[in-house]
């Protein structure tokens, strides 16, 4: 399996451990488009993303094979509309949810605020860390940037070493399929609140840090 296969699994996976989604029966097509009217018409799955059909490689350009997950009540959509374009295609994936459960077996039961970096997290895992942080480090203040499209917290934290420091910005998963983001300003905020180093610790607390985490 290709590594872009193995990666857009792995978004899948994580969208599956926010949401508790299933992808049953979702096929994964290989197409290649040969003329500027068929990548014309690929394109065209951009607007039908709310249908359930999501690009795990967008179409760029003629020749260059681009990758298409179709849930199972499009499937017949899907076809009709590659046959009236002329699209070579073939099924890479024939069903998706196999491969999510072989990646990532059912979530075992654990600590709301127990975060490791192995492992996706879902929404509730990080605002519950979020919360814990500053309830264990006074230089940890919970920030709140508003709220998502579903209602939800957009919520961060800021760490302040009390010293006028200049600030930064750290901001994660703003698009939808964003799922290393979070995952890697949560380890830096790990860091820059347990970090020995030396050097980790001056560049640390010679700022003070700012940062949202999630944003859909």
């Amino acid at each position: 399996m290709s590594k872009l296969l193995i990666v857009s699994i792995c978004v899948v996976v994580a969208s599956c451990a926010t949401s508790v989604k299933r992808y049953d029966d979702y096929k994964v097509f290989q197409i290649t488009p040969t003329t500027d009217s068929q990548l014309d018409s690929l394109r065209s799955f951009n607007n039908r993303q709310n249908e359930g059909y999501q690009f795990w490689k967008e179409p760029s350009i003629r020749f260059r094979p681009t990758y298409l997950m179709v849930p199972p009540d499009k499937l017949q959509d899907f076809k009709r509309m590659m046959n009236l374009t002329e699209i070579d295609y073939q099924t890479r994936i024939e069903n998706v949810q196999t491969l999510v459960d072989r990646t990532y077996p059912a979530i075992e039961s654990r600590s709301n605020t127990d975060l490791s970096w192995d492992r996706y997290h879902a929404y509730e895992e990080i605002d519950a860390w979020l919360d814990q942080l500053a309830a264990e480090y006074d230089q940890v203040e919970v920030v709140v940037g508003g709220k998502t499209h579903e209602d939800r917290l957009i919520k961060g934290v800021k760490l302040s070493w009390g010293k006028n420091n200049p600030g930064i910005f750290l901001e994660a998963g703003i698009h939808a399929n964003e799922w290393i983001g979070p995952a890697t300003v949560t380890y830096l905020l790990n860091e820059f609140l347990t970090s020995k180093d030396p050097k980790v610790r001056r560049l640390a607390e010679a700022y003070d840090c700012k940062s949202l985490l999630v944003y859909r």
